[in-house]
């Protein structure tokens, strides 16, 4: 059967370990893995006869409630193994993404009291989720709310070592993350992101700070937000895509502050601009000397406001984005959130300089940063060749 296994031929491994478990001269425990071990080669086969024989025989040789909760569930994954979702939602695909949806669902509803199940609660809570997300589903978030509480139920119920429980940075834990994060990251694009609108500062300095100190105050609640995907789930993914997002939310702060800029940007007011235009047509010295110094002292204390809190939004941003990056080093992973902070890193590297890119860093353990590391890193730039002058001499032939 193993030999089988080594040469892909799943169709005779499945039907000798199938032959195994029906043997009575194999010992129990012998006969029962050979059981599973083709119950999984059916189910990745699809052969649902199959499927059915080697279930009961598992169940038959003494399969306990935790290990009849994962054949189940193998038996349910079948349906979900003939989707891609990779592919569009269409056609041949659609159809089988739909009975990939009905297994998962059929799965939890079957088994969503059994403790035995619990592990397996999480992977089917996921890909309903996954199968409704990839078609748009209105009900999409409440799978992914129902994946997270199949965690917590599993990491009760999953042994510890060292008092801590084995559920976290396991695969289920990392499901669980995605799933916190996916919905954290809908809901930050649509209420915070400065792409989707928002931190349009208009007004008077003063009116702009005071509207910046309010969604700096709302960007920490994001911020503790994504926290929690890191704390509470040990996935080396997501606490990196986490990190990341939490660069971006003080990212699209000093974005939207960095381009307030006239006719939104105001100095002063109606009433104090009348006042200082009075002073300017009069006929007084003193008065339009006054005006100018008030107009200049104005100026230059935006200016002097605006610079602190882009230096402070710039060394959170910073901080966030360059740790995402040495996370990502360290697991190898790259996803788009990572892709996307080397992106922004090379744009401030450009934009504050390198001084201040080597201050902000110098904190972060193993980055090790190096002048011009971000824009080396940034994806998708081709570096042309340094001009040599006179084009080279054409080559040389034999007459």
């Amino acid at each position: 059967a193993g030999a089988y296994v080594l040469f892909f031929n799943y169709p005779r491994a499945a039907e000798t370990f199938d032959k195994i478990s029906q043997n009575a001269h194999f010992t129990p425990t012998d006969r029962r893995e050979a059981a599973r071990q083709s119950l999984s080669l059916y189910a990745s086969l699809g052969d649902q006869g199959g499927m059915l024989r080697a279930r009961g025989r598992f169940t038959e040789l003494g399969a306990s409630p935790k290990e009849s909760a994962e054949a189940d569930f193998l038996a349910a994954s079948s349906e979900l193994k003939k989707w891609d979702q990779f592919s569009p939602n269409e056609g041949r695909n659609a159809a089988a993404r739909r009975d990939a949806e009905r297994a998962m669902e059929g799965y939890y509803a079957a088994n969503k009291n059994r403790d035995g199940a619990a592990q397996y609660l999480v992977q089917s809570a996921y890909w309903a989720a996954k199968t409704k997300y990839a078609a748009q589903s209105g009900d999409t978030n409440a799978w992914w709310s129902t994946t997270i509480h199949a965690f917590e139920r599993w990491k009760q119920l999953a042994p510890t070592e060292k008092g801590k429980s084995t559920a976290l940075g396991s695969y289920e834990a990392s499901l669980a993350a995605e799933a916190e994060y996916v919905m954290l990251d809908q809901e930050i694009a649509q209420k915070f992101d400065y792409e989707s609108g928002h931190h349009r500062f208009k007004g008077t300095p003063v009116q702009v700070i005071d509207r910046y100190k309010k969604d700096a105050l709302e960007a920490k609640q994001w911020y503790d937000k994504l926290q929690h995907v890191t704390d509470a789930y040990v996935s080396p993914e997501w606490t990196t895509a986490a990190v990341s997002r939490q660069g971006s939310l003080y990212d699209s702060l000093r974005t939207g502050l960095y381009n307030t800029r006239p006719p939104d940007l105001r100095m002063f007011d109606a009433k104090q601009e009348a006042l200082l235009k009075r002073a300017e047509t009069s006929e007084n010295p003193d008065l339009q000397e006054k005006a100018d110094a008030i107009r200049i002292s104005v100026q230059q204390g935006w200016r002097d406001r605006r610079d602190r809190e882009l230096e402070a939004a710039d060394r959170v941003v910073i901080d966030r984005y360059a740790t995402s990056v040495v996370l990502a080093r360290r697991y190898n992973i790259s996803s788009r959130p990572v892709t996307n902070a080397i992106r922004r890193l090379a744009f401030l590297t450009d934009v504050i300089g390198e001084a201040k890119i080597s201050a902000y860093t110098s904190t972060i353990k193993d980055l090790k940063y190096t002048p011009g590391m971000f824009l080396k890193m940034r994806p998708g730039l081709v570096t042309a060749p340094a001009p040599e002058g006179l084009p080279a001499p054409l080559p040389a032939f034999a007459q």
